[in-house]
C-alpha cells in the first residue's frame, strides 16, 4: 500500500517547534511544549502549546519575551498561508484553552503567535483595521487587551 505523502515530504510543523526549542533553549528548565496539542476529544489541535512555568523568570529571547502562562503556536509552511480565517481559528484555539485546561482565569495568561514563511500582506492590512492595539516592540505586557506585535 502506497503513502499518500510525497516521497520528500518535510513535516515543516515539528522542524518549526524545533526551532522555536533552539530559539528558547536558555529557558529549557521553565518550559515545556505540547506539540498538535489537543483542544477537545475531537480533531482540533494547536500547533504547540507552550508552558510557561509560575515561577518562572522573565524571558530575554525576542519570541519569549512577549509569554505569559499558556502560549500558543499557529504554523504556516511554506506551502500554506496565514490567512484572515486562519487567524480567527488560532484565535477560537487561543479562547479554547481556559475551557479544556478548566482554569478559566487562564484567558488573561495566554499568548497567540502567529508563524508563517510568506509576509501575510491580507491578514497583516486586516488587522490594522480592527480595533486592537498594535505595538511594533513590545514595551511591556498588558494583563487584559489583545496586542498584536508587528
Amino acid at each position: 500500500m502506497k503513502s499518500s505523502k510525497p516521497r520528500n515530504h518535510i513535516n515543516w510543523h515539528a522542524a518549526a517547534v524545533a526551532g522555536l526549542q533552539i530559539e528558547l533553549a536558555e529557558h529549557r528548565d521553565y518550559l515545556t511544549y505540547h506539540p498538535e496539542y489537543p483542544l477537545n476529544r475531537g480533531k482540533r489541535r494547536t500547533d504547540c502549546l507552550i508552558i510557561k512555568a509560575p515561577d518562572a523568570p522573565p524571558l530575554t529571547s525576542p519570541i519569549g519575551r512577549i509569554f505569559r502562562r499558556y502560549n500558543i503556536i499557529d504554523y504556516k509552511g511554506p506551502d500554506e498561508s496565514m490567512t484572515i480565517s486562519n487567524f480567527f481559528k488560532a484565535q477560537s484555539y487561543a479562547l479554547s484553552i481556559p475551557d479544556y485546561l478548566k482554569q478559566h482565569q487562564a484567558i488573561h495568561e495566554i499568548t497567540l503567535t502567529l508563524m508563517t514563511h510568506r509576509h501575510p500582506r491580507i491578514l497583516i492590512s486586516y488587522i490594522r483595521k480592527i480595533p486592537l492595539k498594535i505595538r511594533k516592540i513590545p514595551l511591556k505586557k498588558s494583563s487584559t487587551d489583545y496586542i498584536i506585535y508587528i
